[in-house]
């Protein structure tokens, strides 16, 4: 018999929307029901098999050393990564499950009714019932219909790749989107031999052609293969098969890891008992408000077809967290940024969504890959009061002394008397002395404490 609960809201998903939104919920004095179909993700994507341990490998791929034995490190490496992900569910959960209004579920969901959702089977099955249900299951792998692909045993998945302690000898990418460069770079790093085949013309289609030129000879500098232009018609054995200009070629691999993007999970969550539609993609379709064609239902982060990124999610949560009678938020457009490591970061935005908002600095672009911060002295000042987007702005303004103009005595003819931007700097405090040996009347530079026959502190 099952086992009925009720809540005040219930989150399926234990992603970074559904979890900042339970944790608020909580402190808030809801009642919250949290439901994870895997122990092994307390926390989501980004901590589990995403951001955290692709950039733990990315650190520890390029601190290997040429005297490092290849399969010995990586392993060392994966069980450090193992390490850290392991720390961060264990917290993930304790930090919610811990509350006193708040309950973890680990169990597959499905939907009964709008309002209901059951998790389990049999004897352990229990129902949660509540008034207000956010979904938060995030996206999956998408496998390309290759002939051979889905029962070979090179099939690896960015999952796979992230826990295994084996270093393959060759790796096989299919597609030159940001994961699979990620990995890509990451296992040619630590010493496999890396084929990228990318069916478009160029690496990273959506992007510039500059940027894809970069990025193209960054890695090729690495060592990778990289195949544009190519389709890939077959995985038989220990090959990969694919076409180019009408020609065929073949190439060994140990492991092969499509990388073609992500979809929605959805499958096996009943939401056509819940009646909430979704798109042929099978996400699922929301308003700006990001509420499902159940008023009550929320879809937060990859699962709503959106950006695919983890602020993205943790934004959807301020977005459903803010559904009150006096203020809705919704989704609008920002500038973001792009940030495929290790190989290229770029910046990018959109005006014309905010030309009518007020005045918006143009866009600059630069490579920034092992640079400091850089500052344009003549960006606008976005916190003026006539700035409709100075609230949006975080900016330190540092005390900086007014400089005073030369006093009359040391004024020359020629001078320019107006006064300097307050952002000037006054480098002349910060030069080192200079011994000046020519004569005050042949002298052409500044005047002020100059004397005959000794040095002038400029």
């Amino acid at each position: 018999m099952a086992t009925p609960l009720t809540a005040d809201v219930l989150v399926v998903g234990f992603g970074k929307g559904g979890k900042a939104a339970a944790h608020a919920l909580t402190d808030a004095g809801r009642r919250v029901i949290l439901v994870e179909r895997s122990e092994n993700m307390y926390g989501g994507t980004c901590p589990n098999v995403g951001c955290v341990p692709t950039k733990m490998l990315v650190y520890y791929s390029n601190s290997r050393r040429l005297e490092d034995d290849a399969q010995e490190f990586f392993a060392n490496s994966v069980a450090g990564v193992r390490k850290l992900t392991t720390a961060f569910r264990a917290g993930n959960f304790e930090s919610l499950d811990g509350k006193d209004t708040a309950t973890v579920i680990t169990g597959a969901a499905t939907f009964l009714d709008p309002h209901t959702v059951a998790v389990g089977e049999g004897d352990d099955r229990i129902t949660v019932t509540a008034p207000t249900i956010l979904i938060n299951t995030g996206s999956e792998p998408v496998l390309p219909a290759i002939p051979g692909l889905a029962d070979s045993p090179l099939l690896v998945s960015s999952t796979e790749l992230t826990r295994a302690t084996d270093l393959p000898r060759s790796l096989v990418v299919i597609g030159g989107g940001y994961l699979g460069l990620e990995f890509a770079s990451i296992y040619r790093h630590f010493g496999a031999d890396v084929t990228v085949i990318e069916a478009a013309d160029q690496l990273l289609p959506r992007e510039d052609a500059d940027i894809a030129s970069v990025v193209t000879e960054i890695l090729t500098g690495d060592g990778i293969q990289v195949v544009t232009g190519a389709r890939v018609v077959e995985v038989a054995d220990n090959k990969v098969v694919y076409t180019k200009d009408r020609t065929t070629h073949t190439i060994e691999a140990a492991a092969v890891l499509p990388a073609t993007g992500r979809r929605a999970v959805t499958a096996g969550l009943g939401l056509d008992a819940a009646a909430v539609r979704t798109a042929p993609n099978g996400s699922i379709v929301v308003d700006e408000h990001l509420r499902t064609s159940q008023p009550h239902i929320f879809a937060l982060g990859d699962v709503n077809g959106g950006p695919q990124f983890t602020y993205i999610s943790l934004d959807d949560a301020r977005i459903v967290l803010d559904q009150t009678p006096r203020r809705r938020q919704a989704r609008h457009h920002r500038p973001h940024r792009r940030a495929p490591h290790p190989v290229h970061h770029a910046a990018a935005g959109h005006r014309r969504p905010h030309r009518a908002r007020g005045p918006r600095p143009q866009p600059r672009h630069h490579r920034v890959a092992g640079n400091g911060r850089r500052h344009h002295r003549h960006a606008p000042r976005l916190h003026r009061r006539g700035n409709p987007w100075r609230h949006e702005v975080r900016r330190r303004r540092q005390h900086r002394p007014r400089p005073r103009r030369r006093p009359a005595q040391h004024r020359r003819p020629g001078d320019r008397q107006h006064r300097r931007p307050r952002h000037a700097a006054r480098h002349h405090r910060h030069r080192a002395p200079r011994l000046d040996l020519h004569p005050p009347q042949l002298h052409r530079g500044p005047q002020r404490g100059l004397r005959q026959g000794r040095a002038v502190a400029q």
